[in-house]
């Protein structure tokens, strides 16, 4: 099993089970080499914990190569965003208010309990910026992979390093890390994930990330011997920022591989002041050596 490179956890879920619904049942030799080129894209809007809201495209193109057990693989974002306001992370896209982060960190809190009023920040107008996020490295070790039962587990890491615009949301400035696991399980057509990473946040100058944990946990259906699939998830993280609410989103997704290649889409709604309001994505992939 080999990770695909998103902007959120539902296209990842997502692509994961595409990669194991075309898999299952074909036995590969260990030594056997694979090169996956993907590419995806996302758009999100929300207000977040703020008075204006802030649209967000990103669309993200990785490669990766996969031999025996080992993956390694790389990927970089182009965003385009309409505010400043929501910085890209390690861990996904968070409210941190941008060159006005210390604004976001002065620690005020709403008349609701545990959330707080929202944010008043200059007015951005007619801002647009686009520019490369942060690129990720990721490398990852099949644990167990899929046997009679259907269990595999795969253990990831993740490096963020700080080389795009801070001031323009598309960075912290800062090193991110994250160690996880990813355990599924495959049963009459019908295939379970469980996603966890642990992230190092790197902070910004006058406000705190904490560290923590991203997670989803996906049930999906395979159709027509494995070319179509049917994802739904929840995913979220713990809190990113203090007083403010930690992003949960549901999502729905679909999938198409007929062969080496395969398309996605997916759908997401937010649950929580730390997520963006709604998203679409749609994402495609390409694998050669099989």
């Amino acid at each position: 099993m080999s990770p695909r490179f998103s902007v959120g956890a539902p296209t990842f879920a997502l692509l994961v089970l595409a990669l194991l619904a075309g898999g299952m049942g074909t036995a590969r030799p260990a030594s056997a080499q694979r090169v996956t080129v993907s590419t995806s894209g996302q758009y999100a809007s929300g207000d977040y914990i703020f008075t204006e809201q802030t649209d967000l495209f990103a669309w993200t193109t990785g490669i990766g190569v996969s031999r025996g057990r080992l993956y390694a693989g790389a990927s970089i974002p182009l965003i385009v965003q309409s505010t400043p306001w929501v910085s890209y992370t390690g861990g996904g896209f968070t409210p941190s208010g941008g060159p006005q982060h210390a604004t976001v960190g002065g620690g005020r809190r709403g008349p609701q309990r545990g959330r707080r009023a929202p944010v008043a920040l200059p007015d951005t107008g007619s801002y647009r910026r686009t520019g490369l996020g942060d690129p990720q490295l990721r490398l990852a070790v099949d644990v167990l992979r899929p046997d009679p039962s259907g269990i595999s587990v795969q253990v990831t890491g993740a490096l963020k390093p700080p080389l795009a615009d801070a001031d323009a949301g598309f960075s912290t400035g800062a090193w991110d890390g994250g160690l996880g696991v990813v355990a599924s399980r495959s049963f009459r057509g019908w295939l379970v994930i469980a996603e966890g990473t642990y992230w190092w946040l790197g902070d910004l100058e006058a406000l705190r990330l904490r560290d923590g944990l991203t997670y989803s946990l996906a049930v999906g259906q395979m159709l027509a011997g494995g070319r179509w699939g049917l994802l739904a998830s929840i995913a979220g993280s713990t809190r990113v920022i203090d007083d403010v609410d930690p992003p949960v989103s549901v999502n729905g997704g679909l999938s198409f591989l007929p062969g080496p290649w395969g398309v996605s889409a997916t759908v997401s709604a937010g649950l929580s002041e730390g997520a963006a309001d709604w998203s679409v994505g749609l994402g495609t992939h390409v694998t050669f050596g099989q």
